[in-house]
């Protein structure tokens, strides 16, 4: 449970109590259900950040070995198969 969400969630609770222009300890049971509420959202959004990066790290890795593969089937970077340039493009005089 992060306490910054906790704070948040009390934040936002007593900010509209005071746009409303009521007391701003008013209904107290709300500010712990906005605290747990924000922790809640905290929690999964440190969650979610640490998922994305383990996604991250894998969809590189297999683009890592779909590129290597490919370099595999046409040759070094700028070569195309057999080593050297076609004649078409580049004629002898």
């Amino acid at each position: 449970m992060h306490i910054s969400g906790a704070i948040l969630g009390l934040g936002y609770q007593c900010f509209t109590n005071t746009i409303r222009k009521l007391p701003v300890m008013h209904h107290p049971w709300e500010h712990v259900l906005c605290m747990g509420v924000g922790a809640y959202a905290a929690t999964e959004f440190f969650d979610w950040e640490e998922r994305m990066k383990f996604r991250v790290a894998a969809l590189q890795a297999e683009s890592a070995a779909r590129n290597a593969e490919f370099q595999g089937l046409v040759g070094p970077p700028g070569m195309f198969p057999g080593g050297r340039l076609p004649d078409k493009y580049y004629p002898e005089k």
